[in-house]
């Protein structure tokens, strides 16, 4: 069981890491004149106010620090993605992995982001917090059938989309990636 979370937690950090990347270019011999640019975020009121805790980094960024299950419930309502890439891996002595993408339909159920959303009757917030620039919220969700399954969703901590989630089973792990 060890060695199974052991490689399903390397897996995961691989993937999220090279997902996210780094966007910043070091080149030190291009020089840049336009030091006066201003950044402007194109983040609505709407999306940054979900919860009262809100932390204020400049006159025209916020971030949030953590989420709570209300919190995740109202992104789910303004936030709701477009589609999502997924890859699951299944921990038999084969190794077997899925992958491949789906495209919400337009009038799906907002609290359907994940398939086995379905199957969901409460989830608990385990841990919330930022790290690396990203907000890391465990869920354990209780399903229909009284088991408990974790849930990792990785949220943007200015515009609170879904950057990432995933599910850990006892036999497989799926990582999904959302896209607006």
């Amino acid at each position: 069981m060890k060695r199974t979370l052991a490689i399903m937690l390397g897996l995961m950090t691989v993937v999220f890491l090279s997902a996210c990347g780094n966007k910043e270019v070091e080149n030190s011999d291009v020089q840049n004149d336009n030091t006066d640019v201003e950044q402007v975020n194109d983040v609505s009121e709407e999306e940054v106010n979900v919860s009262e805790e809100v932390n204020v980094e400049s006159d025209n960024e916020y971030t949030k620090s953590s989420l709570t299950v209300d919190d995740l419930n109202e992104i789910d309502n303004m936030l709701f993605p477009v589609s999502y890439n997924y890859e699951t891996y299944k921990w038999d002595d084969e190794g077997t992995s899925d992958s491949g993408s789906y495209t919400y339909p337009e009038d799906v159920d907002h609290s359907l982001l994940l398939p086995i959303h379905k199957d969901m009757e409460s989830r608990e917030i385990v841990s919330s917090g930022i790290e690396d620039w990203m907000i890391y919220t465990i869920v354990n969700a209780t399903l229909k059938d009284g088991s408990i399954v974790s849930i990792l969703y990785i949220n943007d901590p200015v515009t609170l989309r879904y950057i990432a989630a995933s599910v850990n089973g006892d036999a497989e792990t799926t990582l999904y990636s959302f896209v607006y």
